[in-house]
């Protein structure tokens, strides 16, 4: 008996269906998509990271807008500019009262840098440990030859000053225009997201503009305390250049963990440089300074600020100085606190169901 023919096989027994087909095709569009996207914001991230920067200057003013609107009953944008205005006084005036002192104080330190460079090296020297130190750090060359290089970079970063003045000039016009008409922005941000979700996102964004309000008040007056109490301190110990380095202790006390302690060396090498009584004074300055605004300073003024684990800073002063460098490290804080309530309401809340417990207890 002659074999029958086998039926030609039916749609979809052998075949890849077109339903199917297309839905592989869109997933692996969305999934290169979403790639390409993640690369061109890694690629701007400096020009986002100072518009992150821009907007912790608007929130700085749109708090001082704001009361001044409830309090003086005045319009938002006059509000703003007189909020700009003074806030411009008080910066010419600080220049004009101190920046003369200021300039000559910082001439008078970067002159002795090579001194202190070399009165480190003698005293190392002196030291089976210290000698392997210069051994390792300049193979076999001493300190004579890093503190050349040390005076070319410093020369070099003169020359990139005028940079860095026009990157603050554009952080402040950024922060201007966000503060003048912050709705705008807000709008622009949520139409991003489906309609649904926008008003869920618009709650996040509230809640970590509030938190980046509560946390820029903590750190400023921790900043203010620090300048202060380093200047005042140094004074009395006898240190010069005073004035310089209270500046440095309180413009890196932003940073934490390693902006102090990074403040810390040029005062105490200045200090050493006067003498080893005048070094061990300067040593105490220091440390009494940060244990007063680490124990009892940020404490005080963290009670209705961020609450951020001391871990949880570190990982991300890391974390973002590895990927973006010094303006990483910069507005690794703050990125943080950002992030923490973004995961906090979007995923421990939103996903899992759980209390965020938003205030850090």
């Amino acid at each position: 008996m002659a074999e029958q023919p086998s039926a030609p096989p039916r749609w979809g027994e052998h075949m890849i269906p077109s339903a199917r087909l297309s839905t592989f095709a869109r997933n692996t569009i969305e999934v290169v998509i979403i790639l390409a996207v993640a690369y061109v914001l890694f690629r701007l991230m400096d020009a986002l990271l100072l518009g992150f920067a821009g907007l912790l200057f608007a929130v700085i003013l749109d708090a001082m807008t704001g009361l001044l609107t409830r309090h003086a009953r005045i319009g938002r944008k006059p509000a703003l500019a007189l909020v700009v205005l003074v806030l411009g006084g008080l910066l010419a005036a600080s220049v004009v009262l101190f920046g003369p002192q200021l300039s000559n104080q910082f001439d008078a330190f970067t002159q002795a840098i090579p001194t202190m460079i070399e009165q480190a090296q003698r005293a190392l020297e002196r030291d089976p440990l210290g000698r392997y130190i210069l051994e390792v750090a300049g193979r076999g060359g001493g300190l004579a030859e890093p503190s050349g290089r040390l005076i070319t970079q410093l020369s070099g970063a003169a020359v990139t000053l005028f940079d860095g003045l026009l990157t603050l000039v554009v952080v402040l016009f950024v922060g201007i225009f966000f503060a003048m008409d912050p709705d705008l922005y807000r709008r622009s941000v949520l139409r991003l997201f489906p309609t649904p979700r926008q008003e869920r996102i618009g709650e996040v964004l509230d809640t970590a503009a509030a938190t980046l309000k509560r946390w820029l008040t903590a750190i400023l007056l921790s900043m203010g305390f620090v300048f202060l109490a380093t200047t005042v301190g140094l004074m009395i110990a006898g240190v010069p250049q005073a004035l310089f380095l209270g500046v440095v202790a309180g413009l890196l006390d932003f940073v934490p963990f390693i902006g102090p302690i990074a403040a810390a060396f040029p005062g105490i090498l200045v200090g050493f440089m006067i003498s080893p009584t005048v070094g061990w004074y300067t040593v105490i300055v220091y440390f009494v300074v940060q244990q007063l605004e680490g124990n009892v300073v940020t404490p005080l003024v963290q009670q209705r600020a961020v609450f951020l684990p001391p871990a949880y800073v570190i990982l991300s002063l890391m974390a973002f100085g590895l990927l973006f460098g010094l303006l990483g490290v910069l507005l690794a804080t703050p990125l943080a606190a950002v992030l923490m309530v973004v995961i906090k309401m979007l995923y421990i809340e939103d996903v899992l169901g759980q209390d965020p417990h938003l205030d850090g207890k």
